[in-house]
């Protein structure tokens, strides 16, 4: 006798499965606070989880930034123009979508929704198959772009939903290494300001110092 396993609990199953994975995710990625790791480790679960061939992620580049670049490593990719060509600006009807919805987008959903966004074409241009955002603080920082799957096919709701959450894990420990490497190079830079001060201030002392007889 047969006994055949319901398909509502295999997907039950599946998404336990993911959330312990989210978990152990969630704690690698929030015990460095290197920032190219982090852009990396990111891409790299990407194209394990889903078994894409292809993954990179578009970030801005500090807090004050007007768009979205190229950042790191365009994992499977293969651009006709420099990486610094391609952005996508902040202002963006594409980004003011992920701002009101923390969903991914399919390409087809892009092309249907956004038919006058300039956004798009760089997408079309980059053979982008799935758009997934990446926040903070409430905020976009950053979009990840995913290729066709190695296998074919489209992807699966219950993978873009990993994908979303991984988006999130990933924005928040990126933006904390961010900070980091900020409040390091500003400390730096006062410390060594304060050097530079006081050192003056002693030649200074100097050349004013009275002989003494």
């Amino acid at each position: 006798m047969s006994f055949s396993i319901p398909d509502e609990f295999q997907q039950y199953e599946k998404k336990i499965y993911d959330q312990r994975q989210l978990i152990e995710i969630s704690r690698a990625l929030n015990s460095t606070l290197d920032y190219q790791y982090l852009i990396n480790a990111v891409l790299d679960i990407c194209l394990a989880q889903v078994q894409t061939l292809q993954a990179t992620l578009f970030l801005t580049p500090d807090m004050d930034a007007e768009y979205l670049f190229l950042i790191g490593d365009t994992k499977g990719f293969e651009l006709n123009r420099p990486e610094s060509d391609f952005s996508i600006p902040l202002d963006s009807p594409l980004i003011h979508f992920f701002e009101e919805k923390n969903r991914a987008l399919t390409f087809e959903e892009v092309e249907q929704s956004f038919p006058d966004c300039p956004s798009k074409e760089i997408l079309r241009e980059m053979g982008a198959e799935l758009v997934v955002p990446m926040r903070a603080k409430g905020k976009i920082i950053g979009v990840i772009v995913l290729g066709e799957k190695a296998v074919g096919g489209v992807y699966l709701e219950g993978e873009k939903s990993f994908l979303v959450d991984l988006a999130s894990l990933g924005g928040i420990a990126v933006d904390n290494a961010r900070l980091y490497e900020r409040a390091t190079v500003d400390m730096m830079t006062g410390i060594c300001r304060a050097v530079f001060v006081r050192r003056g201030r002693r030649r200074s002392g100097a050349k004013h110092r009275l002989p003494s007889f």
